[in-house]
């Protein structure tokens, strides 16, 4: 094939068409990873990635292994065991070095570092704090009753995209002056609302999640709406109710609830990592790049001006996603204990969009 050129401008034809032929033998798809979406059925052998990228990424998994090995040492109770099967972890991470069997050696150490048999319960933010050895202890941990700093995570943390703008009264029917009057004295709802200052975090795409079980115990997957107040003198953003059911007459939750107040937020604070991580990055980022990944590919010649612009972006897309299929989205994976959701529910949700 020539250089840059369209097919009709192109003066080897012959080759660009058997080389796009080539391709779709090696980008075939399926849909069984998810219903009515095309994806990677192989992942082609040159889609593993860069030695620079395998290189930050060994040195993260190293960093991880040795923050689970200095807590297990402590706490065994905790991780299940870690360091009884320090062996198998660096060897492991030597096979890894060696770039042998990475998609099988990352399924292992991400079921060794991430799972775990844990026999108990963390009592206490203390006992959280016994996790963290040689990865730093998140800021959340000194501030995890503070409520500016829950709203602040509104704006700065993982999951933005959450928050919008309340447009219409009906929007906020669930929540009174009462509530808006303990975090901004004498503001009224209808104020707010006129001066567009109400906002809300609204995690309705929660709503079709079916709970699964860990250890036999039930777990609960809560779509809550989170409502927040842009203060009238420095607009600075805060939250003031937590409506955690959906149902009509269900309690909303307030800064004056005492620990009703400080629950509610944590199960805010799941449901924002749920949907941040599932809904908006898994989804939005990772699956619905790849069925464009595999068109590129079967349908655009390596000179065609879109796949030289595409390429660098979508460098690594697939060799990700299959890291995740293989691990946190398998069955019996990551994805069953750390989301409370069934896996077959979280799959709808995400070809839902």
């Amino acid at each position: 094939m020539t250089a840059v050129s369209l097919p009709q401008n192109d003066a080897e034809s012959d080759k660009r068409v058997k080389a796009l032929v080539a391709a779709r033998g090696e980008y075939f798809y399926t849909f069984d990873k998810y219903p009515s979406l095309p994806m990677a059925a192989k992942l082609p052998k040159h889609e593993s990635p860069p030695a620079e990228w395998s290189a930050v990424v060994n040195g993260d998994l190293k960093v991880a292994v040795s923050n689970a090995l200095g807590a297990d040492k402590e706490h065994g109770s905790f991780t299940g065991g870690l360091s009884a099967r320090a062996h198998e972890i660096a060897a492991a991470m030597a096979d890894f070095a060696r770039h042998h069997s990475v998609m099988d050696v990352v399924n292992d150490l991400s079921g060794l570092i991430l799972a775990g048999d844990m026999v108990r319960r963390a009592s206490s933010v203390d006992d959280s704090r016994e996790f963290f050895r040689t990865i730093p202890t998140p800021a959340l941990a000194d501030h995890i009753h503070d409520d500016a700093f829950f709203s602040r995570k509104a704006v700065c943390g993982s999951n933005p995209q959450i928050l919008a703008r309340v447009r219409e009264a009906h929007q906020v029917h669930a929540v009174t002056d009462g509530h808006l009057a303990q975090v901004s004295p004498g503001d009224s709802i209808e104020r707010a609302l006129a001066e567009g200052r109400l906002f809300i975090a609204d995690y309705a795409m929660l709503d079709s999640l079916d709970p699964n079980t860990l250890g036999g115990h039930p777990r609960y997957v809560l779509a809550p709406r989170v409502y927040y107040v842009a203060m009238p003198k420095d607009r600075s953003l805060r939250v003031f109710a937590i409506e955690l059911e959906r149902t009509p007459g269900s309690p909303v939750f307030s800064t004056g609830d005492g620990w009703g107040w400080e629950i509610a937020k944590t199960h805010a604070s799941v449901a924002d990592t749920i949907a941040g991580a599932l809904y908006y990055h898994h989804a939005r980022a990772h699956i619905v790049a790849e069925p464009m990944v595999l068109s590129l590919h079967r349908h655009l010649a390596d000179n065609h001006p879109l796949s030289i612009l595409m390429k660098p972006h979508f460098m690594g897309t697939l060799y990700i996603n299959e890291i995740g299929f293989k691990t946190v989205f398998a069955p019996h994976g990551a994805l069953d204990w750390f989301t409370g959701a069934s896996r077959d529910s979280v799959r709808q949700m995400i070809v839902g969009l």
